[in-house]
């Protein structure tokens, strides 16, 4: 008879043990739902708070072989006159990055831009074609 006792002792021992087990592990599924819900945040909070700072600005330019990549002088990019001075054409932006296009445009194309829609149009197609050729992101 105290065999009997015994074994229903150690069976009642070995049942708390396994509901203490399953307490432990739920506490600890739910403290890491809360860490991971937690960081997400903290993760979101952070992209939020830092979208302005991936600013980029891109100079798009037709390459030239007699002009450096990193130089201020680039051709034009309608006529292939070399010049410095720049255009904005237009902003993009998704959830990481703005970018910022810009291209080389001599004086005379950029008066031709300001007088002519029809010139402008077809400014804007190019500029666009090569936007797409050459700086797609995700």
């Amino acid at each position: 008879m105290e065999n009997n006792i015994i074994m229903d002792v150690s069976n009642n021992i070995s049942f708390k043990k396994d509901k203490i087990n399953n307490d432990k592990i739920n506490n600890d599924k739910i403290n890491n739902d809360k860490i991971n819900k937690n960081l997400e945040k903290a993760e979101q909070d952070h992209i939020d708070m830092n979208i302005g700072k991936y600013d980029k600005d891109i100079y798009c330019y037709n390459k030239s072989e007699s002009l450096p990549s990193s130089g201020w002088f680039q051709k034009c990019f309608l006529c292939n006159k070399i010049t410095s001075s720049t255009l904005f054409f237009k902003k993009t932006e998704n959830l990481y990055m703005k970018r910022n296009y810009y291209f080389y445009i001599c004086t005379g194309c950029k008066n031709d831009i300001d007088k002519s829609e029809i010139f402008y149009e077809r400014y804007s197609i190019q500029c666009n074609r090569y936007i797409r050729k050459k700086h797609t992101f995700y």
